[in-house]
């Protein structure tokens, strides 16, 4: 009973340091793999007024959206550790929330912001979305927190699916919990 894979959003502007290394830490009790997720896209340009694109410039911005993925993963890879052996990455010049749905069945668990980045939706996922549109379990993270203990676990019972769902799929830190109150008793 455990998440084989753990997913955390990697915000392109930074900010996510302390969501990587909880990622990694719950990886780590799970055994799982640590997968990082980012993407972003090229900003609306206004298609009146003085301001002229040219495809040089789109291009030009392209490769600079390019250098600050590898160096997200750069970071996300630093703060995972150097010898984690299960990791992968995924990035993309995509919208976030369609980028981070699509690829969310790749993890068992998501871990993401609880709130959405100054980016916009150009540069970082709204949390409410990703909720509502991957199907997974998803840990909202507060800025700064970077563990986790769930030593105690309280669960709220009202008879619909909805709950049912949501406690099967809390099934791993429940048992995670169990145990460490069997080994404190």
């Amino acid at each position: 009973m455990a998440y084989a894979t753990v997913m955390v959003h990697v915000d392109v502007d930074g900010a996510s340091d302390a969501r990587i290394r909880l990622a990694a830490t719950l990886a780590d009790r799970f055994m799982a793999t640590l997968i990082g997720i980012s993407s972003s896209i090229l900003p609306p340009y206004p298609s009146e007024g003085a301001y002229f694109v040219t495809p040089e410039l789109i291009e030009e911005e392209r490769r600079d959206m390019e250098v600050s993925l590898r160096r997200v993963e750069a970071t996300f890879r630093n703060h995972a550790g150097p010898k984690r052996t299960k990791i992968e990455w995924r990035s993309a010049i995509e919208v976030p929330d369609n980028y981070i749905a699509a690829n969310a069945r790749s993890g068992d668990l998501l871990v993401i912001a609880r709130e959405q980045g100054s980016g916009g939706i150009c540069r970082t996922i709204n949390p409410s979305t990703t909720v509502l549109t991957t199907g997974r379990p998803v840990l909202l993270v507060p800025p700064g927190v970077d563990t986790l203990k769930a030593e105690r676990v309280v669960v709220g019972w009202k008879e619909i699916r909805e709950t049912r769902r949501a406690l099967a799929d809390a099934l791993p830190f429940l048992h995670q919990a169990w145990l460490k109150g069997l080994a404190d008793f």
